[in-house]
């Protein structure tokens, strides 16, 4: 549960994270990392010096079982790393909060690089010798990460390059990203209300307000945002700009034949598939025409603006009929 307040003029969200820590100083966060990485080295230091897994299936089930218990039991930032990215959802711009996380990505960063060899290793696996391995039963719960891992292996880098990737990640991409988002998270309007006031509302609280079924409130919300995407715009681009470039150097330098080939990946799905869905849907974009021209009627107005295609409308019961009931 989040509520939020007002203090010295600043908007705060707080919740409950009393489920992974009591606060920001709880000592339990250092010995919980302390533990994140004995038990990181633990599977590095195991399995580095061994080839035998990647010639022997019944050892490679042997590594994966330890895999596995690492990636559940803590992975590279355990649950400090998520306390701490939730922090600084909360507060975008504490400059405390933004070093402790700094901290832990640093040491998890190191881990993902430091343990990367295992997942490059059977990425290396010959051609001769995959079928053996998905063939074998103690295998067969792994047998699709497997495949995943071998769906990707000509595009995936030496140990040294994949590290360069690793390490440049942040300045290329998540401080980019970070920054404009803190930018925005920043800003504060003066809109209309639910109950006719006017008040001082963040930027999150102004995106709430868009969709607000009363039209008055809904157009000051927009307008609200619109100003602040405005005063943010040249930012906004060079990050664009940024991201996109990082990208492009990525997709190059592992051989992506498009620009989202490594999502598809990603998601396990044939790019022929996605490229069928697109299809199908802009072929019948008079579906939504109607709809929000429905829509436009019902709110009573000649042309939606952009802020009004999620506004409420209507009342949404809160009776539904029980599973197995023959009413409608």
């Amino acid at each position: 549960m989040a509520r939020s307040d007002k203090r010295r003029g600043k908007r705060h969200r707080e919740w409950n994270l009393g489920l992974l820590f009591e606060n920001d100083s709880d000592p339990r966060i250092e010995k919980e990392m302390a533990e994140v990485e004995r038990k990181s080295y633990g599977f590095i230091n195991k399995w580095k010096p061994r080839k035998d897994y990647l010639r022997q299936p019944k050892v490679l089930m042997q590594a994966l079982d330890d895999y596995e218990v690492w990636k559940r039991d803590c992975g590279a930032d355990g649950d400090p790393g998520y306390y701490f990215w939730l922090r600084t959802q909360q507060d975008q711009n504490s400059p405390d909060l933004k070093a402790r996380f700094n901290k832990i990505e640093e040491l998890s960063r190191k881990i993902e690089n430091d343990i990367q060899f295992f997942y490059l290793g059977i990425a290396r696996i010959p051609l001769r010798l995959r079928r053996l391995f998905l063939a074998y039963p103690g295998l067969k719960k792994y047998s699709h990460f497997i495949e995943r891992i071998f769906a990707e292996s000509r595009h995936l880098l030496g140990e040294r390059e994949e590290r360069i990737l690793n390490l440049k990640s942040s300045t290329s991409y998540s401080n980019w990203v970070r920054m404009t988002a803190g930018f925005l998270a920043r800003e504060e309007r003066r809109v209309l209300l639910e109950d006719g006031r006017a008040g001082v509302k963040a930027f999150s609280d102004i995106v709430s307000l868009m969709n607000s079924g009363n039209r008055k409130v809904r157009d000051s919300a927009g307008k609200a945002f619109n100003d602040i995407l405005e005063k943010h715009v040249d930012v906004a681009e060079a990050e664009l700009n940024s991201v996109l470039a990082n990208k492009k150097v990525d997709d190059e330098l592992r051989h992506f034949t498009r620009p989202d080939f490594s999502r598809h990946l990603s998601d396990d799905i044939d790019s022929e598939v996605v490229d069928c869905l697109i299809d199908s849907v802009s072929g019948r974009f008079d579906i939504p025409a109607e709809y929000y021209g429905l829509k436009a009627r019902l709110l009573g107005v000649k042309k939606q603006k952009y802020h009004d295609r999620n506004a409420h409308f209507g009342d949404i019961g809160n009776k539904y009929p029980y599973e197995g009931s023959r009413r409608l």
